[in-house]
């Protein structure tokens, strides 16, 4: 093996220095050859592991690289620049000090050449980024000292060309926080860390398409293990969007028929704006001709959908697969077209089925305050955390302080939704803090919709908040009067939208809006018409819920509820604001149509027993109006 490796190893040598012109001036009609020497170059380096040849063939790749650097990276298509570099890294780690000192050395004047030929690291950055994947895990601390050390070299030795630090600052940071991330993966058991890893590595990869589309998979995985179905199918979304925009940028006139631009996906992943389009230097990536391929969009995209499915968010499946149809339509796929035709109407009947008959439970959602040292880069943070509908607050505040006692190895306790200044907390202490909060949506957003669903209100949200009571400016106890009622309402703001690659958001900011009487009287009225209307949506229609709905909203007359409202803000001329008190009838007269359509349906749905009840509603309904003309026309 030692002689016939010296053998290749001279025959390399010879044809570098006799094909050396014809390679840099007719590389079309030599790139076969060329190609061929490079592959026995990374072959020789992967399997020889005697020293004394490895040291030999280090200074051919050398040598290599210097001769040819405007081939290796100029060369878009080509893997050179990727071979070499996961072969020195692996040098790197796997050999004696001799060796290892040496590789470094060479993988920096790769880094050197590369931005000595083009300005810039692109091609380093891609095949770094490719060599670290490769790496085995028990390397990755080494890793993180070796590119410590190539950016002191930098630093050292190399100021004088321009902007060489702080492009190399650039490249180090990526490769160091990707090193890191990988590091930490096996060791982790929180899974919305977890998960933020790999979120994170996939958004680090970024000029490795197929590096990007690994770890989002792996993302995918996980998600599934931990049955986040609509995370995982969110995951799927990106990559086929990822394969969708290679494919239109790399082969524009042949996949008209691929989406070709952002809408097609921002319905169903409303953070997909942050990922697109692709950065240049992915298009020009080799990549795996299986995944990105337009029938591998076409299994991704089902895969979604499925998810989808699973997650019963059938509204998001209707909009993926409504993308299937135009494709196959565009083709002229009539017997793909016709089974995706049936399936959409399967799910769109299932969507509507599950919208009249309110028969989903959403998520909740909570944010959660982290305190105490010990919690490290949580100390001091809150997050919005989306769970699923069984967990509630009792039992998902007990889930966390369980997770991170054992995590921390320390008492972690739960504290109640109350200013810390009140709380007298033990500096040394780590406390957590979870209150309910609920989507804070810009209906403005889905206006264009006639009818705005509960899917709608927690689709696409990026505030998250809750309210209390308060005694008013000039302080005291909170009332249930309407003239006293005070309330503040607490807003967070996450910097993405739910649903996300994860399930928790960092809170990036927060306001406290203080509500007055007048305020909180319209909120009363819109969230009465919401559950009216919520009633009258319901297929087949639940007579019970109906009838307390009614009760509650009609039946009303001592110190709250629409009349007292009524007749307060209406009959008593004071300094409200006009604006305010137009929405306020505007909302009455809303309230008014929605209980009369909601007593006509009662009526068509109670038994016998019951007139007596309905007739006593319908009177009630009827003083109102009565009392109401003096106001509005009603």
């Amino acid at each position: 093996m030692g002689e016939l490796s010296l053998t290749m190893l001279d025959y390399i040598n010879y044809i570098m220095e006799d094909y050396e012109y014809d390679f840099k001036h007719d590389y079309s009609h030599y790139e076969e050859i060329f190609t061929k020497l490079h592959h026995m170059i990374v072959l020789l380096t992967r399997y020889n592991t005697s020293e004394e040849f490895l040291l030999n063939i280090f200074n051919t790749l050398r040598l290599f690289v210097h001769k040819f650097r405007t081939i290796i990276f100029r060369n878009q298509k080509s893997s050179f620049c990727i071979d070499f570099c996961s072969e020195l890294l692996q040098k790197c780690f796997e050999t004696a000090q001799t060796l290892m000192n040496v590789a470094a050395s060479i993988l920096y004047y790769i880094i050197k050449q590369n931005y000595t030929e083009m300005g810039q690291f692109l091609r380093c950055k891609l095949a770094f980024t490719v060599a670290i994947s490769k790496l085995d895990q028990k390397h990755y601390p080494q890793s993180l000292h070796l590119f410590d050390t190539f950016l002191s070299y930098a630093r050292e030795n190399d100021a004088s060309i321009t902007n060489w630090e702080l492009n190399m600052r650039d490249i180090m940071s990526r490769l160091y926080r990707i090193a890191s991330y990988s590091s930490k993966i096996s060791t982790i058991k929180d899974p919305e860390l977890k998960c933020e890893v790999y979120r994170n590595l996939s958004v680090e990869s970024n000029n490795s398409l197929e590096q990007q589309v690994k770890w989002l998979s792996k993302l995918a995985i996980v998600h599934q293990e931990l049955n986040n179905f609509e995370e995982a199918g969110l995951a799927k979304v990106l990559i086929a969007a990822y394969i969708a925009d290679y494919l239109t940028k790399s082969r524009k006139d042949e996949l008209y028929y691929l989406p070709q631009n952002l809408s097609y996906f921002k319905t169903v992943a409303p953070n997909i704006v942050y990922d697109l389009p692709l950065r240049d230097d992915c298009i020009s990536e080799p990549v795996s001709s299986v995944t990105f391929h337009d029938s591998g969009y076409i299994d991704i995209i089902t895969s979604a959908i499925d998810e989808m499915v699973k997650a019963n968010v059938f509204e998001e499946a209707v909009e993926l697969l409504a993308s299937l149809f135009q494709l196959h339509k565009a083709t002229g796929n009539f017997k793909k077209l016709a089974g995706v035709g049936r399936l959409l109407q399967e799910l769109a009947e299932k969507a509507t089925k599950a919208i009249e008959g309110n028969l989903r439970m959403f998520n909740n959602y909570y944010r959660v305050a982290f305190y105490g040292s010990k919690f490290g880069e949580l100390d001091n943070t809150k997050y919005i955390y989306k769970e699923h509908p069984s967990n509630r607050l009792v039992d998902f505040s007990a889930r966390l302080v369980a997770q991170f006692s054992e995590l921390l190895g320390v008492e972690v306790k739960a504290i109640p939704n109350k200013p810390l200044s009140e709380l007298n907390l033990d500096p040394q202490g780590c406390y957590i803090q979870v209150i309910s909060v609920e989507p804070y949506q810009d209906l403005e957003r889905v206006k264009s919709k006639k009818e705005i669903t509960t899917f709608d209100k927690q689709h696409g949200v990026d505030a998250y908040g809750f309210e209390a009571p308060y005694g008013g400016p000039d302080g005291g106890k909170p009332s249930d009067e309407v003239s006293k009622q005070w309330k503040k309402r607490n807003i967070y703001l996450i910097p993405k939208f739910f649903p996300a690659l994860t399930r928790r958001l960092k809170v990036c900011d927060e306001r406290q809006l203080p509500l007055g009487p007048l305020d909180c009287a319209i909120d009363l009225l819109d969230n009465r018409i919401e559950l009216i209307k919520l009633e009258l949506q319901l297929r087949p229609p639940n007579t019970k819920t109906l009838q307390i709905v009614l009760q509650g909203s009609i039946m009303l007359q001592v110190n709250a509820g629409p009349k007292a409202i009524m007749h307060y803000f209406l009959g008593n001329p004071g300094p409200w604001d006009k604006k305010k008190i137009t929405l306020l009838k505007d909302k009455l007269l809303e309230f008014i149509r929605k209980c009369g359509f909601a007593l006509r349906l009662n009526t068509k749905l109670i038994a016998e027993e019951q007139r007596a009840y309905q007739q006593a509603m319908e009177e009630h309904f009827e003083m109102f109006k009565s009392e109401a003309r003096q106001y509005l026309d009603v």
